[in-house]
């Protein structure tokens, strides 16, 4: 029983994965391994720093700030045109159903006034159709 770790074929098959991943790119040649951490210097370079106008920014701000309330909470001014425009719809099919209502009674009357004139005026002409007619009966008797 082996108590210190592995050793033997068991220790090889170990080291194989732990190094498979090694570049096999370098077919056995040594290769001088250099340290990986650099240093760059950076010349400096000029820098123009525009000025923004504070304002600007605010007013940003506060353009989106109003944007946002606008979307969350609607102006009072349009619940009051809401309210407004279904009062006003409301009303207007109050006054169609009056006006048609309205029209339906004159109909009314102008047909009534109509058969009162067409009975007075054949009452008028009837004694004279019938006079007429009578004699025509006469004179062919």
């Amino acid at each position: 029983m082996n108590v210190r770790g592995d050793e033997g074929p068991d220790a090889e098959d170990d080291d194989e994965e732990l190094y498979r991943d090694v570049n096999i790119n370098l077919k056995g040649r040594d290769i001088e391994m250099t340290d990986v951490h650099t240093t760059q210097v950076l010349e400096d370079t000029h820098v123009t720093l525009t000025p923004v106008n504070p304002d600007g920014q605010q007013h940003i701000l506060s353009v989106s700030s109003q944007f946002v309330t606008s979307m969350f909470n609607p102006s009072p001014d349009a619940a009051v045109q809401i309210q407004s425009d279904r009062l006003r719809d409301k009303d207007q099919a109050k006054n169609e159903d009056i006006l048609n209502k309205h029209d339906e009674n004159i109909q009314k009357i102008i047909k009534d006034q109509i058969k009162e004139q067409v009975k007075v005026q054949v009452s008028k002409i009837l004694p004279k159709i019938e006079k007429t007619v009578n004699e025509q009966l006469e004179a062919k008797v």
